[in-house]
């Protein structure tokens, strides 16, 4: 489970940085606040599909692919 806290740890850090709460997070992914709150406890075990969903919702990179075009992006 450590890649899941650190992408939790990632995304509670653009949070921090865009000013935004994860009550706003879950409202923008049309999920609970309950559930957000799971995810950033870092057990969470995410999938590629919701990962790319914060990403598009944060408007950040959350992971990198090594060999891809993410390299160049900001990402963990």
């Amino acid at each position: 489970m450590e890649i899941s806290r650190e992408v939790a740890s990632r995304i509670q850090w653009i949070l921090r940085s865009k000013g935004m709460t994860q009550s706003e997070l879950a409202r923008i992914l049309g999920k609970n606040d309950s559930e957000i709150s799971v995810w950033l406890a870092g057990n969470h075990n995410f999938t590629i599909s919701t990962i790319r969903k914060v990403e598009m919702a944060l408007g950040k990179n959350i992971i990198k692919v090594v060999g891809s075009r993410a390299d160049e992006r900001n990402a963990v």
